[in-house]
């Protein structure tokens, strides 16, 4: 999906991407099948069909995303693809969607407003003896409907061990319950919309806790003239949240030249590399990203004198990761000065909780809202809520990713000193009704800085905002999160 007003159309004519991925189709598809012939068990096989059908996705997801080939065409390779396996025993016809699900340019809203809430309260749920902390984020609304951001956590020590998952309910359940009223006598019920986490524990299966974020519902929104919202959950007292003064950060949007779309892809995932973040079991982050990197100069997207892949030789030269093939004869670049510091400047970040609500301008038919930042010194986070989101599913894999890495958007973002930090993904849930999750910066933000913009870059477009760095105790002693990169 190209967005509004996007036509849907390749920046490279001659057609050699999508014959790269053809190419490629057919080579998991000969895999595939090679494997199948050790592989005794249905499962397996239909496991290994899925492995196929999810790398051939992302590349296909990657070339459209950067404008190399149509969607129309990635979904058609996709569709031989999956028939193929599907005719030779490889993957059962339910391993398929009947269709890709695209959402129509209807699913923005027009005027979204935010404002910040940043309270917390302690609950019960009826029947189960431990209490959980609920902090609300930030109140979102279009005009039709409203949505309240939340995170919440058990933080009893009794509600630890590697079985913890099966000693209660989930958190959520006392959003069934939840009830709002405004100043002008307006009653709202509520609802859970779309929520994510659950009992983690590490590999000693210690320090186990439970942790829940996402968002609730209000059905019809508030009008803008109410001033306040009070929102009451599982019976105790309710929560304020004040409608009358909206934050406005300066927010500006940018046309970008569709040429160098396959750059910026390259260079935002080159500059991950340069992190802390341990590499996830069995997954390579620098590993996917030269993958892709090679992918994109195979199908003449990028050439060897692309300036992204020079900066990706830096890169790897100074992580001491080899470059294979075509990449490893390409000189490295001298790297960007604010890429080089990265790495430099971290364990020196500040502590605390900014409320931001700050809207994003819209980039290619996501509106995102930055609710909050949380940070201390070792890591930041800041967490992304967007009322609808474009996805774009087929088959047994999804073609763009997760609304956290989805691959036709990145995030840059940079301090009034000039610093520059990297983005990775955390956990995070989305669907067409919306999306909830936490970016992490490395490295953390500066004690020094007063201000970030935060943009979001999709081919044609970014939208950027300014948010203030109003640092407030961050004193809820469940704000723990899984600071674990997804894979």
């Amino acid at each position: 999906m190209n967005g509004p007003g996007t036509p849907e159309q390749s920046s490279w004519p001659g057609g050699r991407a999508e014959s790269y991925l053809r190419q490629r189709a057919d080579e998991e598809l000969a895999e595939a099948i090679s494997l199948a012939q050790v592989q005794a068990a249905a499962d397996h096989r239909a496991t290994t069909a899925k492995s196929c059908m999810a790398r051939t996705a992302a590349l296909a997801g990657v070339l459209a995303s950067v404008g190399a080939i149509p969607e129309t065409a990635a979904v058609s390779v996709l569709d031989g693809l999956g028939t193929a396996l599907v005719q030779r025993d490889l993957l059962p016809a339910s391993g398929l969607d009947i269709e890709p699900r695209t959402p129509g340019p209807s699913g923005q809203p027009d005027t979204v407003r935010a404002f910040p809430t940043g309270v917390a309260v302690e609950c019960e749920i009826d029947g189960f003896g431990f209490p959980f902390r609920v902090r609300f984020g930030a109140l979102v609304t279009d005009g039709q409907s409203a949505r309240i951001t939340f995170r919440a956590a058990y933080t009893d020590p009794r509600l630890t061990g590697p079985e913890a998952w099966r000693q209660g309910p989930d958190p959520w359940v006392a959003f069934r319950g939840v009830t709002a009223a405004d100043d002008l006598g307006g009653q709202y019920e509520a609802g859970l919309g779309v929520a994510h986490g659950g009992f983690s524990h590490g590999e000693s299966g210690e320090g186990t806790s439970f942790r829940w974020a996402g968002w609730s519902w209000l059905d019809p929104a508030p009008p803008e003239e109410a001033r306040w919202l009070a929102v009451t959950l599982a019976g105790r007292a309710p929560v304020r949240i004040e409608m009358d003064r909206a934050r406005q950060p300066a927010v500006t949007a940018v046309a970008l030249d569709p040429a160098g779309a396959a750059d910026r892809y390259l260079d935002a995932r080159s500059v991950t590399l340069l992190t802390s973040d341990p590499e996830h079991p069995g997954r390579s982050r620098s590993a996917d990203v030269v993958t892709m990197a090679a992918d994109l100069l195979g199908a003449g997207v990028l050439q060897p004198a692309s300036p992204s892949l020079a900066r990706l030789a830096a890169v790897a030269a100074r992580q001491g990761v080899a470059l294979p093939g075509l990449l490893a004869a390409i000189p490295p670049a001298p790297m960007p000065a604010d890429w080089a510091s990265v790495r430099d400047r971290a364990g020196r970040g500040a502590s605390g909780v900014v409320f931001a609500a700050a809207v994003l301008p819209e980039v290619e038919g996501v509106r995102c809202v930055i609710t909050e930042l949380a940070s201390r010194p070792d890591v930041t986070t800041l967490r992304v809520f967007a009322p609808a989101w474009p996805v774009i599913e087929h088959g047994a894999g999804l073609m763009h990713g997760m609304p956290q890495h989805d691959d036709r958007y990145h995030w840059h973002v940079r301090d009034d000193l000039g610093h520059r930090y990297a983005v990775t993904a955390c956990l995070g849930a989305g669907s067409t009704a919306g999306a909830e999750f936490p970016l992490r910066l490395h490295p953390p933000v500066s004690a020094q800085a007063r201000e970030l913009e935060i943009t979001l870059s999709g081919r044609t477009v970014q939208g950027s905002v300014r948010v203030p760095l109003d640092w407030q105790d961050d004193v809820w002693g469940s704000d723990e999160p899984d600071w674990r990169a997804e894979p």
